[in-house]
């Protein structure tokens, strides 16, 4: 066979040829796989004769791995205790800037080592990976707007949906989000506020069914032939652009005179007026409620980060039997229990609270297919796995670490309850809770299938075709997880949601100033250069300094600012490449003369217009920290119409003026 092998022979060690190819093929397996045991060339000091030269080697390299394997957890150790120390000052830091946020991480660990869990590392996406993630999500979305844009031009109904709302009279919103349902559900239209086609559309593509391809084909098979309304499809004019008008319907007559005049002082919506209704739905919906007979019912109620109440962070949906609990409760005060009117109140009301809830997951679908920024306020991570993704408690896909993240803000709205707390109850057989099974089927027992009402409501508003009944089937998620399921969480909530709250930083990033703009400006160059040195310096020191000043003095400022200027008082989260921008532009071409030139706010556009010549150089000039004044009165517009008169400080006309053009939307 070739080769030999070592052998005691009367006491000598002796070379024996190898005649069995068994073990021929063991030496050679093991010369193999110990010749480079050390990593430096020199084999095991078992493949060698005892105390031969190799065999000397051989255990000098054993030694000297021995020492750099004890270095090398010398230094480990080392770090380790660097980074703990780290992490305690983090702790410490934390608990000094922000108790809430502090208290949070310390219950969210000593919850996780309850239940024997470590802390997971999530690794954190890169621009480039983000980017990645945006353009492939984006595509999808724009594919999306491509197909439904043809289909749009084949519909019974072109021109886009009216969605008619009067103001909020308390001003706190541009309209009421839970007047419109209740007057959409019941059929109570304002004759001044909106046609009957408008309200009739509105309410179908709101409230109805989506049909299945049978009953539409059923429908077109009918001797009557179908009226446009019937055939409208609900996708399309969803997913579609709208036509959101603002009206203040008692300030016209009913002539022709004066309803024409409201349709010129009524906002065109070439996007501003849409991303306002749409973020004003978002701030109402922790409030939406459904009528019970004279009282109503919510559905849902609000995370907190810590006890306080200003610190929410998150929507959560009720569960069923606490919405059932309630209608019952309000119905018994009319109805005796158990009697058949009491129970067709409570599936009338349960029916109307999967319709609300429904309404609200067409709202987000318009929203994500639109490009508009949805707030992450209104969908915990939790509920985004499970509703976007199809992924809930029990798949492997889903770290028990990051479930334990995502359900902090749900179980503190459940009486402050933890998932360990369930270590120390019984099953119905008697036997402990483990934790396998709390993640494998309890979480989505108690936090999913007990919301079925309301999660399954936005889960059919949620699916393309409008699937119904999904209550039936929650865990595999809405239509929406074709094209999410595969996307990382962070970048499906960082790609279609927008930050909640806002900082300074946030803002900034954003703002993009455009010096010298015009069309039909005629100065100089050496003039334009001097204006665009002195544009940039009032901006640098000066409009800045503004933002920081008011947004540390007012909590609410820079919500306001940025809805002033987009329609939405949220931002979306800023990536490498992402073109999302407000742009402060410093404009030429303004007349002066005109309405005193006031600076103007384009939300279809996210725009804020300075004048940039005349009223700069001859009132800004004597702007500076010191003495923050302009010589002359100042008008504010917005979306190109709403004048606004203030005094000559620059802080409080801005912020007059700010607080005035804010939820106004006539273009008078």
């Amino acid at each position: 066979m070739g080769g030999v092998y070592s052998e005691k022979v009367n006491r000598k060690l002796e070379q024996v040829p190898m005649k069995c190819k068994f073990h021929y093929g063991a030496r050679m397996f093991l010369e193999y796989l110990y010749k480079d045991y050390h990593g430096d060339g020199i084999g095991h000091k078992a493949l060698y004769h005892l105390n031969d030269e190799n065999y000397k080697r051989a255990e000098r390299a054993a030694d000297r791995k021995k020492e750099r394997e004890k270095l090398a957890l010398k230094i480990e150790n080392t770090q380790l205790k660097q980074e703990a120390k780290i992490n305690e000052q983090k702790i410490v830091d934390l608990q000094i800037i922000h108790q809430d946020l502090h208290e949070k991480f310390m219950r969210l660990q000593s919850e996780k080592t309850k239940l024997g869990i470590k802390t997971k590392e999530t690794p954190i996406l890169t621009d480039e990976e983000m980017q990645q993630w945006s353009e492939s999500i984006n595509g999808q979305f724009e594919t999306l707007r491509h197909i439904v844009d043809n289909g749009k031009e084949l519909s019974p109904i072109v021109d886009p949906m009216v969605v008619a709302v009067e103001p909020d009279p308390a001003g706190k919103s541009s309209y009421l989000l839970q007047s419109l349902l209740d007057n959409l559900y019941d059929r109570k239209r304002n004759k001044s506020v909106i046609k009957q086609n408008d309200f009739d559309v509105l309410r179908k593509v709101f409230f109805d069914d989506i049909p299945s391809p049978d009953e539409i084909a059923q429908l077109k098979e009918r001797k009557r032939k179908p009226t446009k309304l019937e055939m409208l499809d609900i996708s399309i004019v969803l997913l579609s652009k709208w036509n959101v008008q603002f009206t203040k319907a008692e300030e016209y007559a009913n002539t022709k005179e004066a309803q024409e005049q409201k349709k010129l002082d009524t906002a065109v919506d070439e996007g501003g007026p849409s991303k306002q209704f749409l973020s004003d739905a978002w701030k109402q919906m922790q409030t939406l409620a459904v009528p019970v007979l004279s009282d109503k019912v919510q559905l849902f109620e609000q995370a907190e980060a810590g006890k306080k109440r200003e610190n929410v962070l998150e929507i959560i949906p009720i569960h069923d039997d606490t919405l059932i609990y309630h209608i019952e409760r309000i119905a018994a005060r009319t109805f005796e229990r158990g009697s058949p009117e009491m129970n067709a109140v409570v599936e009338e009301t349960k029916n109307r609270i999967h319709a609300y809830a429904r309404v609200m997951g067409r709202l987000m679908l318009h929203s994500f297919v639109r490009a508009y920024p949805v707030s992450s306020a209104v969908m915990t991570p939790f509920y985004m796995n499970l509703l976007l993704r199809g992924i809930t408690s029990g798949d492997p896909r889903y770290e028990e670490s990051d479930i334990i993240d995502h359900m902090d803000g749900i179980l503190c709205t459940n009486g402050d309850k933890f998932l360990s707390d369930w270590l120390n109850e019984e099953r119905e057989d008697g036997v402990r809770w483990e934790k396998d099974d709390i993640f494998s089927h309890r979480i989505s027992d108690e936090f999913v299938d007990t919301c079925s009402i309301v999660l399954g409501g936005m889960m059919d508003g949620l699916s393309f075709r409008g699937r119904r009944h999904a209550s039936k089937n929650l865990k595999t998620g809405s239509d929406l997880r074709n094209i999410l399921h595969a996307a990382p969480l962070d970048a499906v909530s960082r790609i279609l949601f927008a930050r909640p709250t806002l900082t300074f930083d946030d803002v900034k990033e954003v703002l993009l100033p455009v010096y010298g703009k015009f069309d039909t400006w005629e100065g100089d160059e050496k003039d334009l250069e001097s204006y665009k040195v002195q544009q940039e310096k009032f901006y640098e020191e000066h409009f800045l300094s503004y933002i920081r000043d008011e947004a540390e003095q007012d909590s609410k400022f820079l919500s306001k600012f940025v809805e002033a200027c987009t329609g939405s008082c949220c931002l979306p989260y800023t990536t490498s490449g992402n073109s999302y921008v407000i742009e402060v532009e410093f404009n030429l071409d303004v007349d002066p003369e005109e309405a005193l030139a006031p600076p103007r706010f384009h939300v279809c556009t996210n725009q804020l217009v300075f004048p940039g010549e005349s009223y700069l150089l001859k009132y800004w000039r004597q702007y500076s920290p010191a003495h923050r004044s302009i010589t002359s009165s100042f008008s504010m517009l917005l979306l190109g119409h709403v004048f606004v008169r203030g005094g000559d400080d620059f802080r409080s006309m801005m912020n007059e003026a700010l607080e005035s053009c804010w939820n106004n939307f006539n273009m008078t």
